[in-house]
């Protein structure tokens, strides 16, 4: 089990002192023993946390983020772990098809500095949740809501309207 976090803005200079991610990490940790790490490029920074060795992969122009596992690991290459396969099948094939190659719960986020774009991606049945806000200032992630909370002009009031559509319309209303 583990949990990700992460930030992106072009705007400001000095994004990784404006916006840390520890407080996204401490919010998002479940016990003490769970370790944190995270890796940036450029204006992203992405943040992990979990009990074993991170799931973070940074090389090649591009950052990876994982939370969850892949079952077909060995079917799919020789990589060290499941990170580091996520970003040899995404150079090598494109998003895409590295997804449709996976079998796993997982929540993925990658971005690839050279056509400066954030991928966001779970697997195909939504085991593994990933929340995202976008602000004027920064837009940000996190595969549990209490990970956006410590970022500024997030409210944790509950939006009525939602609640009590969720309420009314049970399970046909839960990919919202």
């Amino acid at each position: 089990m583990s949990r990700i976090t992460g930030l992106v803005n072009k705007s400001l200079r000095n994004f990784r002192q404006a916006y840390p991610l520890l407080p996204s990490l401490q919010a998002l940790k479940l016990n003490q023993d769970w370790k944190g790490s995270t890796e940036g490029l450029g204006q992203v920074i992405f943040g992990w946390c979990g009990w074993h060795s991170p799931n973070l992969f940074n090389g090649h122009g591009i950052v990876v983020a994982l939370d969850g596992y892949f079952y077909n690991r060995k079917a799919l290459g020789s990589a060290v772990d499941d990170v580091s396969l996520m970003g040899e099948l995404y150079l090598n094939s494109g998003l895409e098809k590295a997804l449709q190659l996976i079998n796993g719960d997982f929540a993925i986020a990658l971005y690839d500095s050279k056509i400066d774009t954030l991928w966001l991606a779970r697997d195909r049945f939504g085991l593994k949740p990933l929340y995202y806000v976008m602000k004027p200032e920064y837009f940000a992630f996190a595969s549990q809501p209490r990970g956006l909370f410590p970022f500024p002009n997030i409210s944790k009031a509950p939006n009525h309207q939602f609640v009590a559509t969720f309420a009314g319309s049970h399970y046909r209303y839960f990919d919202n």
